[in-house]
């Protein structure tokens, strides 16, 4: 009976918690990101997020927050010291499409999106070390460069590192196996985000590079006053332990 209510331990734990700087984890969801080698091979978004998970775990002292890109910038987590919620958001509500773009064009990315990470509040007014980590194929339409440089330099300034994802030979594969006939992949891609990366002072990764996309943050916040947060919560379910007592009387 213990078993069947589901009871759970919920423990708060404490960890030291960065108060001078926040990252976004800024997730690019457009359709182009279910490319693939093959049809069973690991999409671009699936590398993203695992590549987002690990870097996370790297930074834990810094509060992290998770938003999603396509021809607009939308926040699903602002950021938190909790591990456990940053993972929850990236595996289960971050998803291709999840919302989809605000109009349809082939290209659905805008990078000029990310403009809104300095004009709509996603920071602390008090933080002054603020960085943004966009996971993107990097395939976008036409922006300004220029501009979205001109707007991160502003003070106190956004730190931008730029991982990006796939390759001219990845198509988008239909169920049954086939590759969509609407997607060619853009290989202008690299360039476009070097450029941008250029332009905003910050850096550029190739996929997998979490090491050091994590170095080159740490580089960007550099060292801060730290202070003990206790809202990381961490649940323990009661029912496993609950049916090893039972079985203990029948053995």
């Amino acid at each position: 009976g213990i078993a069947a209510a589901q009871p759970v331990l919920s423990l708060k734990t404490g960890a030291e918690s960065r108060q001078d700087a926040e990252v976004w984890f800024v997730m690019d969801t457009s359709r182009s990101m279910l490319a693939s080698d093959s049809l069973r091979s690991p999409t671009r978004f699936d590398r993203a997020k695992r590549d987002a998970i690990e870097i996370r775990r790297d930074l834990s002292n810094v509060p992290s927050g998770v938003a999603s890109l396509t021809d607009r910038l939308l926040p699903h987590v602002f950021p938190t010291s909790d591990a456990g919620v940053f993972g929850a958001v990236i595996d289960r509500v971050v998803g291709i499409d999840r919302p989809p773009p605000a109009s349809f064009n082939v290209t659905a990315t805008t990078l000029g999106s990310l403009s809104a990470l300095a004009n709509r509040n996603f920071y602390e007014r008090t933080v002054r070390n603020r960085v943004a980590i966009v996971f993107t194929d990097a395939e976008s339409r036409p922006f300004s460069s220029a501009s979205i440089g001109r707007i991160f330099r502003r003070p106190p300034g956004i730190h931008v590192v730029f991982v990006r994802y796939g390759n001219t030979g990845e198509r988008v594969f239909t169920l049954a196996g086939g590759a969509e006939r609407g997607y060619t992949p853009d290989p202008n891609a690299p360039n476009t985000a070097r450029v941008l990366a250029e332009a905003t002072g910050g850096a550029v990764y190739d996929e997998g590079s979490t090491s050091g996309v994590v170095s080159t943050v740490r580089k960007m916040i550099g060292s801060g006053d730290t202070s003990v947060d206790s809202d990381d919560r961490r649940d323990v379910p009661l029912a496993p332990y609950s049916v090893a007592l039972a079985f203990l009387p029948l053995g």
